[in-house]
């Protein structure tokens, strides 16, 4: 399905990348990739392994420094911000090209039930003005 809507060989964004396996695969689909996790020290070893450029970066708090990715790619990472959701979602459009896209997915239900942080006020009513705001 990537191949039909993004050429080999173009800018993917992972963000909340590790454990890397996503950005393994794109790069092994022949992406050029760029992984960014706020805590990807306990897996640069695999990132390393399979040649994925890895960035710190909080992305509540950090700029990422792109503004020419074809695709960002956004899985279970929305329901553990904490701050301010259009924010985040705005530095991901700023990051795309004109026509880019972005591959959003959430929630990741087992951590529910793990109780693990998750955002309370993501709800679908604001993701839907936060992603109306930027995107197309």
């Amino acid at each position: 399905m990537l191949r039909n809507i993004v050429n080999v060989d173009h800018l993917f964004l992972d963000l909340g990348a590790q454990p890397f396996i996503l950005s393994f695969v794109l790069r092994n689909m022949g992406y050029d990739v760029v992984a960014f996790d706020i805590e990807p020290e306990p897996y640069m070893e695999i990132a390393e392994a399979c040649n994925v450029n890895v960035v710190k970066c909080d992305l509540e708090r950090d700029e990422l420094g792109v503004a020419n990715a074809d695709c960002v790619v956004f899985t279970e990472v929305l329901e553990h911000l904490h701050y301010y959701v259009p924010t985040v979602l705005a530095k991901i459009d700023n990051a795309l090209k004109s026509g880019g896209f972005l591959i959003l997915m959430t929630l990741n239900i087992t951590s529910l039930f793990r109780n693990e942080n998750h955002s309370d006020s993501l709800t679908c009513r604001v993701l839907e003005r936060a992603l109306y705001r930027g995107f197309q």
